[in-house]
């Protein structure tokens, strides 16, 4: 599996939220930020309609946004929710307005690898996630100069060409367990 998959948890969405920033407030690299904020991002535009998004602010009433609130270009990305706008609650109006402006002015390289990455993730088995929960919950145990280091390995991993990373994808799932592990 490739590190850049979404990770979620089947946590309630006020402590998901909190995790993913302190996540974010730990990693250093700006390239995993990068991919964090896109990440989020995207799972929240894209699936904010299974979320209970209603605990996000659970102490703080959302005041409702209304669709002549948004700019075009939100309503052009929210267009499937013009017709049941008004019947969402304010929380997830706010959320998806909040998140819609923030992927509007992404860069469309990002927004195109967030697009990808969700993609993947979809299309994931359950057990295949938990892999990479489980896999993320080992990286964030890792200390701070290894984490570093595997993200840059990450970031070299992402610059190389798509032919070539299914290659190394290939040899690496073709290695064993203490083959993966060697320290270079």
């Amino acid at each position: 599996m490739s590190m850049n998959q979404i990770f979620m948890t089947g946590l309630p969405m006020s402590q998901f939220s909190n995790k993913i920033k302190r996540i974010f407030d730990t990693w250093t690299c700006s390239v995993c930020r990068a991919w964090i904020s896109t990440a989020f991002l995207m799972m929240t535009v894209c699936c904010v309609s299974s979320l209970n998004i209603s605990e996000v602010h659970a102490n703080e009433p959302m005041r409702a946004v209304l669709w002549s609130e948004l700019s075009p270009d939100q309503q052009a990305l929210l267009e499937k929710y013009e017709k049941s706008w008004s019947q969402l609650l304010p929380d997830r109006q706010s959320v998806l307005a909040d998140a819609s402006s923030q992927w509007i002015v992404l860069d469309p390289v990002k927004r195109q690898r967030a697009t990808e990455r969700f993609d993947r993730w979809r299309k994931l088995s359950p057990s295949q996630r938990e892999i990479q929960r489980a896999n993320f919950e080992q990286l964030k145990r890792l200390s701070q100069s290894r984490q570093t280091q595997v993200h840059a390995h990450a970031a070299q991993f992402e610059a190389r060409p798509i032919s070539e990373q299914q290659l190394l994808l290939k040899r690496w799932q073709s290695m064993t367990s203490a083959q993966r592990h060697r320290d270079n």
